[in-house]
């Protein structure tokens, strides 16, 4: 149980919160730059600016970090939300205490707590506001990032995570490939009875 002294503290970092906050609204800036620095395709899916792939995968990245940070914002939500549900519970239960209070010393502290009470459910309901706008801002900036065209070919994120496989000799394979060798041999024993 807390003493009078002990201060409530959330099960998540705040601060936090407000960093991704920072964040969403660097990258949903960062996007709508990105978007306007493309250049134009061809039907073809060509363009004459040999910088041209790059661009469009440098949109890409920053439009794949601002889902990340949205997805972080909504986990944040729910954890807001709950907050203000608690806020909600321990302003009725003092109000219901102040009630049955009958000398006015008590009556005082609880009304003080009370109001506390209150200040800390509009910080969090502020905050929820916040929130909401901002995921609202960038919905609009994934969904514009969504209209542009793709530039052909493979992104930079696909060519870095298809480089070639080291190429093993015969005896070797199972050495760099020990699940795969796994699954030829249980292939070659045939099918199942």
């Amino acid at each position: 149980m807390r003493t009078r002294k002990q201060q409530y503290r959330p099960d998540y970092d705040l601060g936090r919160t407000h960093e991704h906050i920072r964040d969403a609204y660097g990258l949903i800036e960062d996007l709508g730059q990105k978007i306007h620095q493309l250049p134009p395709l061809k039907p073809d899916g060509s363009s004459d600016r040999p910088d041209a792939q790059e661009r469009y995968d440098q949109k890409e990245e920053v439009q794949s970090k601002l889902h990340g940070c949205v997805d972080l914002l909504r986990q944040h939500l729910g954890l807001i939300e709950k907050e203000i549900q608690r806020c909600k519970l321990n302003k009725d239960v003092i109000e219901a205490a102040t009630t049955a209070l009958h000398h006015d010393d008590p009556k005082h502290a609880f009304t003080e707590a009370e109001a506390a009470q209150a200040r800390e459910y509009a910080r969090w309901v502020h905050l929820r506001q916040e929130l909401l706008e901002l995921l609202e801002e960038a919905a609009k900036a994934l969904q514009e990032a969504g209209k542009c065209p793709e530039f052909p070919g493979l992104s930079r994120w696909y060519r870095e995570k298809l480089e070639p496989l080291p190429i093993a000799k015969e005896d070797e394979e199972d050495q760099y490939h020990p699940i795969d060798a796994e699954v030829r041999r249980l292939l070659d024993m045939g099918p199942l009875p």
